[in-house]
C-alpha cells in the first residue's frame, strides 16, 4: 500500500469517526441539525481545497468540450 493509499485510508477513517461521534453528541444535545451542518460544510471545504491545490501542481491542462459544456451548466 503506498503512502498516499494510507493517508486517504486515515483521513477516511478520521471522517467516519467524526461523524460518529457529532451524531452521538448532536443526538444527546438536541443539536444535531447544527452540528452535522457545520460537519458536512468543513469537510466539503476541505475537500475543496484538496483539489485546489491539487489542480494548481498541474502545468498543463486539456479541456476538452463536453468539460466546458459540464463546466458551463454548473455554472
Amino acid at each position: 500500500m503506498s503512502k498516499a493509499d494510507q493517508w486517504v485510508t486515515i483521513a477516511l477513517c478520521a471522517c467516519i469517526l467524526t461523524y460518529g461521534i457529532v451524531l452521538i453528541i448532536g443526538l444527546t444535545t438536541h443539536r444535531l441539525p447544527f452540528l452535522s451542518t457545520l460537519v458536512n460544510l468543513i469537510t466539503g471545504l476541505s475537500i475543496v481545497l484538496y483539489w485546489v491545490q491539487k489542480q494548481l501542481r498541474i502545468e498543463y491542462h486539456i479541456f476538452e468540450l463536453r468539460e466546458w459544456i459540464v463546466l458551463g451548466m454548473e455554472v
